[in-house]
């Protein structure tokens, strides 16, 4: 058998041993008849089956992008929950100035020979309170920004210079500290002003800044007169927030019997904290 006849040729008539008749057959026309029925197949799935899969496809990447777009916005909208939540329980401080009937003091011998005098110390104290249901404040400090003397002294001398900025008042009850963590809910106190009644000073007697260092030139000792105090209260996870504290001292704490303090309070006014 030729190649012509097996590559695509009209293949030659044969006759066949069953047909008496002679007739011939051509091999070429089933061939053909299955290469038509084989291309109408090919034409059913490009038309048919292909464009199933494709939609299917386009649909289902339709669908993850949807998917991944609200999953971000699902992550972005927890995050921005979180961090208004993170804000909501930050610490809010408050600064405020304890003005007790009979102020805290203590009589302190002056250890004179024969005299038995006393010398009797009041304390001035401020406080801080953190908000309830917020987290507990750390590192809590109050810091002395400015002082600043608005009037003159009654004697009618200069006003004595101040170099107090940034130095912090102390925690009462506490060996000089000046930090301290402040719960929800809670209030403690700072001693702010010291008032020592010694001999020889009556009329004079300096109101005292708890600051901490102690300054050995005594630049925190308050001359009597108008004073204003710029103060800051800051916290390691909470914002700073500064108030301005009046005190007008007369210099005078006239008592040595310290069941007489409540006096200190006709010669020593002190305003309530201002925010600002």
């Amino acid at each position: 058998m030729d190649e012509s006849d097996i590559g695509g040729e009209p293949a030659a008539a044969l006759p066949h041993r069953g047909n008496r008749g002679g007739a011939h057959v051509s091999l070429g026309t089933a061939p053909a008849r299955r290469t038509q029925q084989s291309t109408s197949a090919q034409d059913a799935d490009s038309h048919g089956r292909i464009p199933v899969p494709v939609l299917a496809t386009s649909l289902g990447s339709y669908v993850r992008d949807w998917g991944t777009a609200i999953g971000t916005v699902g992550a972005t909208a927890v995050a921005a929950s979180v961090v208004v939540r993170g804000r909501l329980k930050q610490p809010k401080l408050t600064l405020s100035f304890i003005s007790p009937a009979h102020p805290d003091v203590l009589p302190v011998p002056e250890h004179a020979p024969g005299d038995g005098r006393t010398t009797l110390i009041a304390y001035v104290y401020l406080s801080v309170t953190n908000a309830r249901r917020r987290v507990a404040a750390t590192d809590v400090e109050v810091l002395l920004k400015e002082v600043e003397i608005v009037d003159q002294p009654r004697d009618g001398a200069a006003p004595a210079p101040f170099g107090l900025g940034d130095m912090a008042l102390k925690w009462s009850n506490s060996p000089d500290a000046t930090r301290a963590v402040v719960p929800p809910g809670a209030t403690r106190r700072l001693d702010f002003l010291r008032i020592e009644n010694g001999r020889g000073t009556k009329g004079k007697l300096p109101a005292i800044v708890e600051t901490r260092p102690e300054p050995s030139n005594e630049r925190h000792h308050l001359p009597p007169a108008k004073v204003r105090f710029e103060l800051m209260v800051t916290a390691s996870n909470s914002d700073a927030k500064q108030y301005t504290v009046m005190v007008d001292w007369d210099g005078s704490f006239p008592t040595d019997d310290p069941t007489r303090a409540g006096v200190l309070w006709k010669h020593l006014s002190v305003g309530r904290p201002q925010p600002f």
